[in-house]
């Protein structure tokens, strides 16, 4: 499964090459990858730096935004038509076709993912790239098979049903041996909501919710106003029944935050130390119990606005 090196026909090749004799820095062009580059491959799908022959049959049979673009006449981009003959390009006369806004990281992991069913699945440990290409490629191409499996797999560790956020996990989301960014659930909820992930939302608005102000802030340009309103209205409203709770079932000031942990920061957001533990320990199961009342009652507000 030798890569080919030969160069795309294009109608605009004499212009390219002209334009690029009078710059001096060009950037490179797109080479075969090496890994999903097959010989017997009907259509080659190219990014700003891979080129991926790769099969109709697959993509139409998954994906019914490939399975409509291959029916049209017309030369396409990934993602919609594009009548502009200058991009009507093959390669070894293959069609091929642009993945038009469409980083090459996550190309190759949807195509993965299509060719290798084991490469991500709801069981296992995976990486957060894996997890974000999958989720809004398959959204952004219509492939139900992989969106589905994304989602159960993110169930697992933010669940919709209120009964099952005490369960235990014991497979992580991510792999422990790559490193996760401090600002995952961020970047999770940003992606599922704009790939309308209504299930998991609930419990992803509430682990956000529950982070520092100055935090939230820092991620202000990833949401919609109205979203960014959900985050400050519902952490205010988790604030004032932490108040309210701790007046009624602590004594002094001694208290400091308490914290479940799921490997992914999952919280409950209690707010006790050592201190308090062992001085009011016959209160503490009392009050965790109040607080995951809280965090129900959180959890079922969110849950209104995404669930019906």
């Amino acid at each position: 499964m030798a890569p080919r090196t030969k160069r795309p026909r294009s109608n605009s090749s004499s212009q390219a090459e002209t334009s690029s004799n009078k710059s001096p820095r060009t950037n490179p062009k797109p080479t075969p990858h090496d890994a999903l580059w097959f010989d017997d491959g009907s259509i080659v799908l190219a990014t700003d730096v891979h080129l991926y022959r790769v099969h109709k049959g697959v993509l139409a049979r998954n994906s019914s935004v490939f399975k409509d673009m291959f029916n049209f006449p017309t030369s396409v981009e990934g993602g919609g038509m594009n009548d502009d003959a200058t991009n009507a390009e093959e390669w070894d006369g293959v069609p091929m076709v642009k993945m038009a806004g469409d980083s090459d990281e996550d190309v190759y992991h949807l195509l993965m993912a299509l060719y290798d069913r084991e490469y991500h699945e709801k069981d296992k440990p995976t990486t957060l790239p894996i997890i974000l290409a999958l989720l809004n490629l398959s959204t952004k191409y219509d492939i139900p098979v992989i969106r589905q499996e994304v989602i159960r797999h993110l169930l697992i560790h933010f669940p919709s049903d209120q009964e099952k956020l005490d369960s235990d996990v014991d497979i992580p989301l991510f792999d422990e041996n790559q490193e996760t960014p401090k600002d995952v659930n961020f970047q999770l909820l940003a992606s599922a909501r704009r790939c309308n992930a209504g299930p998991i939302l609930p419990m992803l608005f509430y682990t956000c919710a529950i982070e520092p102000l100055e935090t939230i802030f820092e991620h202000i340009t990833r949401f919609e106003t109205e979203d960014f309103k959900r985050l400050i209205v519902g952490r205010e409203q988790l604030i004032s029944r932490w108040i309210q709770l701790f007046a009624k079932n602590t004594h002094g000031n001694t208290f400091a935050r308490y914290s479940r942990h799921r490997k992914l920061h999952i919280s409950s957001a209690s707010m006790f130390n050592r201190s308090a533990r062992d001085r009011y320990g016959g209160r503490l199961r009392e009050t965790l119990c109040l607080l995951r009342r809280i965090r129900a009652q959180m959890h079922g507000a969110f849950s209104t606005n995404f669930l019906g």
